[in-house]
């Protein structure tokens, strides 16, 4: 292949792969903070983002700004408020259209408002749970998956927020429980330095509690799945000392290094390691919850917190720097540099997981290792919070995701407004590129080309094949989190591409150790990554009911018409271009190509007659419905 300049090479793709992309800005209607938060820094503020709403609070007035359809709205309470918070509802104690509960603390009450989807929108419902706060005010409220509450308190306690259907002789239907003895009581009563809790950390089963301390301490509490277990399980005071053991050369771990945030890891990410510290300069250490490293269940009952690995910033942030509303989710970094050096304006600093070395994996020489890529991005005005929006797709290997698949998003809360940005994956790179070489990418393939040394040219074919399939698809949502239509145009510039890099030779071999064309291996590549969360699995599962034994979905219909669509895609796009798929001679690669392709066949068939038979019995229950009606 032609030889590109390391310079221009760099150039390339820097362009066009930027890690974080400003997507929107939503500033209308949006008043301005500045002032709210010069008199009153640590008013509460922050997202709801399983309800789409940023919120900030100006005394006793709750404003909810919707950042999808660009509207506010406002909740009025009797007393100041001090704490807010969207958590999950206990099952079996609200009726089944509410999804979420809303929890207020003021100064003197802490009450929960149900959250239902009505015709016109979010509906906030009574729902007549309120307790005293007694003189205690809850700044930090976080739920776990099971519905249960647990509320970071002014008196550096932990409190559970007890919640039911009914009230008992004993009890009513909200009540508080202390769960810890805070660091200020005993300061007064035994003379102890005083070390208050700061944040709360809850796992994505619902199953640990998280506590950091000011002095950088983290106490691990098992909460159990029965709805009452609290038990302390461990507490590590030498967060930082241990930290600095791992790298004693490092000038990032001080006397004067603390840990300013913590956050749980997912499932799907690891199960080595659970939870991840970042520190006031900007380091993460990451820790395992077992002694044993051989113990790989993520819920189990945690039995030590073990440093993992320490991992220093990028030389774009040094030693003296300090950060501020740090997030990690997985593999994904992101937090403030210095945010208190300008008033008006934020820098953001993300290190992800590189993907072009997670895509060459794939290699059998290749060594794992975490390689990440890094980059700074400026956002107006002052950043208030950072969060995830939860869209279901946040895998760390995004080579596996249809092009209209959303992307990760992120959420920032300013004195200005809303700052949505998205992570630009692999796929959205592609686009870029040919986005920019257009009409022109048959004489401009030498600027598309490091892209396909950078992350191969197997993974470069497979992308391609993405982008072609998912051409004039219009999204199923139009919303701030979709993607862009692939044009005519940059589907032929990706078929361009396609024949031009599709005849390097690929890097992988077969049992005999024959090695294909990357077209051909990129081909096999985007079929298997399009049916891969499928592949194991059965369409339907049998469950017990208290009177028979019934036959449901183990597979969403909606799941398997994307499936379908990309098969049919496929299809379509190697009968529309016959000289880049077809192997005119017989050799091991064309046998190979037509198994390719009845394997294409036999996915949509069997998709085919499950959605047929799911439409009949839907027809047949419709029917029966309405003679049942009828008499």
């Amino acid at each position: 292949m032609t030889t590109v300049e390391p310079e221009k090479q760099l150039k390339a793709i820097n362009d066009a792969s930027v890690t974080l992309e400003s997507k929107a800005v939503v500033d209308r209607k949006f008043p301005d903070l500045y002032k709210t938060f010069t008199v009153d820094p640590k008013s509460p503020c922050g997202f709801l983002p399983h309800i789409n709403r940023a919120y900030f609070v100006i005394k006793n007035r709750l404003c909810l700004l919707d950042y999808i359809n660009r509207d506010i709205a406002h909740l009025e309470e009797e007393h100041d408020i001090v704490g807010v918070g969207v958590v999950a509802p206990k099952p079996g104690v609200f009726v089944s259209s509410v999804k979420q509960l809303l929890v207020i603390a003021t100064t003197t009450v802490i009450k929960i408002l149900g959250i239902a989807d009505g015709p016109d929108g979010l509906k906030f419902v009574n729902s007549t749970m309120a307790t005293l706060a007694g003189g205690v005010y809850m700044h930090q409220i976080v739920g776990t998956s099971q519905g249960r509450i647990f509320m970071l308190g002014s008196d550096d306690n932990v409190w559970e927020l007890n919640y039911k259907e009914k009230e008992s002789w004993f009890s009513g239907k909200c009540s508080k429980k202390l769960q810890t003895s805070g660091s200020s009581l005993l300061h007064i009563l035994f003379g102890k330095p005083s070390d208050r809790i700061v944040q709360l950390a809850v796992n994505e089963s619902g199953t640990i509690l998280y506590q950091l301390t000011q002095q950088s301490s983290i106490y691990v509490v098992y909460l159990g799945t029965d709805g009452f277990t609290y038990k302390t399980a461990c507490k590590k005071h030498d967060c930082i000392a241990d930290a600095k053991i791992s790298q004693p050369s490092s000038n990032y771990f001080t006397p004067e290094t603390r840990i300013v945030s913590i956050h749980t890891t997912t499932k799907t990410e690891s199960l080595f390691y659970h939870l991840v510290a970042i520190t006031s300069n900007g380091s993460r250490i990451y820790y395992s919850n077992q002694k044993s490293a051989q113990q790989m269940n993520y819920d189990a009952e945690p039995t030590a917190l073990i440093t993992m690995h320490v991992r220093a910033p990028a030389n774009s942030v040094e030693p003296k720097d300090t950060v501020g509303h740090s997030l990690y989710r997985n593999g994904l970094t992101l937090f403030v540099k210095n945010p208190d050096a300008s008033p008006t304006q934020s820098q953001i600093v993300a290190y992800s997981p590189s993907l072009a070395n997670l895509g060459n994996l794939i290699l059998a020489n290749a060594f794992a290792q975490l390689i990440e890529d890094s980059m700074t991005l400026d956002v107006h005005g002052k950043v208030l919070s950072v969060v995830e929006a939860p869209n279901g797709y946040d895998d760390i290997n995004e080579f596996k995701y249809a092009y209209h698949t959303p992307a990760r998003h992120f959420l920032v809360l300013t004195t200005s407004g809303v700052t949505v940005l998205a992570k630009q994956r692999p796929v959205d790179m592609l686009h870029n590129l040919l986005q920019k070489t257009g009409l022109d990418t048959r004489h401009r393939l030498r600027e598309i080309e490091p892209f396909f040394n950078q992350f191969g040219y197997l993974n470069g074919c497979s992308l391609c094949l993405n982008l072609i399939c998912s051409a004039n698809v219009v999204p199923a949502t139009d919303s701030v989190y979709s993607n862009s239509i692939v044009t005519k145009i940059v589907s032929d510039a990706a078929l361009v591409a396609l024949r031009k890099f599709g005849q390097v030779t690929s890097p992988l071999a077969d049992v005999n150790r024959r090695s294909y064309s990357s077209l051909h291996d990129g081909l096999a590549l985007f079929i298997y990554r399009s049916v891969q969360d499928i592949w194991d699995r059965h369409l339907a599962k049998e469950t017990a009911t208290s009177t028979d034994v019934v036959c449901l979905d183990n597979i969403a219909t909606q799941q398997l018409k994307s499936v379908l669509n990309i098969m049919t895609s496929v299809k379509k796009a190697i009968d529309q271009h016959p000289e880049l798929f077809s192997f005119t001679f017989e050799s091991p690669e064309t046998t190979s190509y037509q198994n390719l392709l009845i394997l294409i066949d036999h996915i949509s068939d069997v998709i085919l007659k499950k959605l047929s038979i799911d439409y009949a019995a839907y027809i047949n229950s419709k029917v029966l419905s309405e003679q049942a009606s009828a008499k």
